[in-house]
């Protein structure tokens, strides 16, 4: 398969800054040296607690952040540092949906003019007839061209949904960054969104970057999913790795926490105690250590290396083959 999306050592650090002459002291590790590649026509899910960073890299990988360092290929080309022209050009390749559709649409503008507002910018709308380009948009995603004289307060969650992916989709873009597309929706809504990006994705072939701290939405769409705790990936795998065959406590616990594991006294043995660290100070050695009822002094002391442990499943653990014991004991 070809590969659409090769993030390479990205970093996204935040500095910190006191005293007088206002001067940095520290940095917040926000989004801490992660690498991971998306395949054309997949879906690559991003799933953690809220904190961990995912939003962020997200946010820095559609450059609406500037990264610190790193790397970000799409489609052979790096666009890390893309300004200008450049960045025109990444944009109407890369599009974002955001978690809330109420908050990212104008509340000045009607439907017609959100929707094409990226052809807009990109300079291509003067040759389009603009009507039909609205209604075809909007048809594509389920909605009536009707839709297109009404103003984003006079939608349902799912339509102004559907409206911002319209809008997203408006550029033909090669890929799409979904964040946390669905959260701000009731579940019946939910499971037709996400039914409408299955039909998209075969239609179009279109490739997803999916973020999402709700598992049965990462099970639903995801090929290849990444687990991300405190600015850092955890564990990298296909869908059936991941869910079948975790090899990292963090793992463990989040699939604990919805019922993924067996029954609850056996689930009891994952759950992680106390709360996520603060970027500003974090614990020595592994991140996870504080929580983890696996955690050894080794783990107090030095971060974990990243093992391949087959067929290209990685995970950063110092005590793997405690947790696979554990979580094959709990299932049984």
């Amino acid at each position: 398969m070809t590969k659409m999306l090769e993030v390479d050592r990205l970093t996204k650090h935040y500095p910190l800054r006191g005293g007088l002459l206002n001067r940095v002291k520290g940095r917040i590790k926000a989004v801490d040296d992660v690498s991971f590649d998306v395949q054309e026509g997949t879906t690559f899910g991003i799933a953690g607690e809220s904190g961990s960073g995912k939003s962020t890299l997200c946010m820095t990988i559609a450059k609406l952040l500037e990264p610190t360092s790193g790397n970000i290929v799409l489609e052979g080309k790096d666009y890390a540092r893309a300004k200008g022209q450049e960045l025109r050009e990444f944009r109407t390749k890369l599009q974002i949906v955001f978690q809330n559709p109420l908050s990212s649409l104008d509340p000045h503008m009607t439907v017609g003019p959100i929707v094409l507002e990226p052809l807009k910018a990109s300079g291509r709308l003067s040759s389009l007839d603009k009507e039909k380009a609205v209604t075809d948009l909007l048809e594509k995603v389920g909605l009536a061209g009707s839709l297109a004289t009404r103003y984003p307060h006079e939608l349902s969650g799912g339509q102004a949904q559907r409206v911002s992916i319209a809008r997203a989709l408006s550029v033909s873009p090669r890929l799409l960054l979904l964040d946390e597309p669905t959260s701000a929706l009731d579940a019946s809504v939910q499971a037709q969104i996400l039914n409408l990006f299955n039909e998209l994705q075969r239609e179009l072939g279109i490739t997803y970057l999916l973020v999402s701290h709700d598992l049965s939405v990462i099970g639903h769409m995801c090929d290849q999913v990444a687990i991300m705790y405190a600015g850092k990936f955890v564990e990298t795998g296909s869908y059936k790795q991941i869910f079948y065959a975790a090899n990292h406590p963090y793992t463990a616990a989040l699939l604990g926490s919805t019922h993924m594991i067996g029954p609850p006294e056996a689930e009891e043995r994952f759950v992680l105690r106390g709360e996520m660290p603060s970027p500003r100070n974090p614990p020595s050695g592994c991140t996870l250590h504080p929580r983890c009822p696996f955690a050894t002094q080794v783990c107090r002391e030095t971060y974990p290396e990243v093992a391949d442990v087959g067929g290209g499943h990685l995970a950063a653990c110092h005590n793997r083959e405690a947790v696979v014991a554990a979580l094959s004991a709990a299932r049984g």
